[in-house]
């Protein structure tokens, strides 16, 4: 299970970083949702292993714990998208309007991280070699 995991971590951390290298500074209005929704996507495809994959019984609370919050954390991204669409605002700028949205996501991630980090899912919260 925890292979498995660390191998979509890394295929997923890899299309962050080529996504982050393909953002445009300061893109605005449907270019700036553009990148949010390019996070939610590999957001969305960690949410997706996880909820697929299975691992002993022992796990299973602590893998639906991660998957929640790493589904809050989309939803707040969507937001923010949302608010640079209809606001015509940078990436930064919908991040700076909307403080109790980015307050939530960042919550729901810790406890994401928290959750990937019990189950052993190491290379997920950034550690390289486990």
């Amino acid at each position: 299970m925890v292979r498995r995991a660390d191998a979509t971590c890394t295929e997923l951390l890899r299309d962050a970083d080529r996504l982050r290298s393909e953002a445009t500074p300061g893109a605005r209005g449907e270019a700036a949702a553009a990148e949010i929704d390019a996070t939610r996507e590999v957001l969305e495809g960690q949410v997706d292993a996880f909820d697929e994959l299975r691992g002993p019984p022992s796990t299973d609370a602590v893998r639906v714990r991660a998957v929640r919050n790493l589904r809050a954390a989309a939803n707040g991204l969507k937001e923010l998208r949302d608010a640079a669409v209809e606001d015509d605002l940078t990436v930064d700028g919908a991040i700076r309007a909307n403080p109790e949205v980015v307050q939530r996501v960042n919550l729901a991630s810790g406890k994401a991280s928290d959750a990937l980090t019990a189950l052993g899912f190491l290379t997920c919260v950034g550690v390289a070699d486990g």
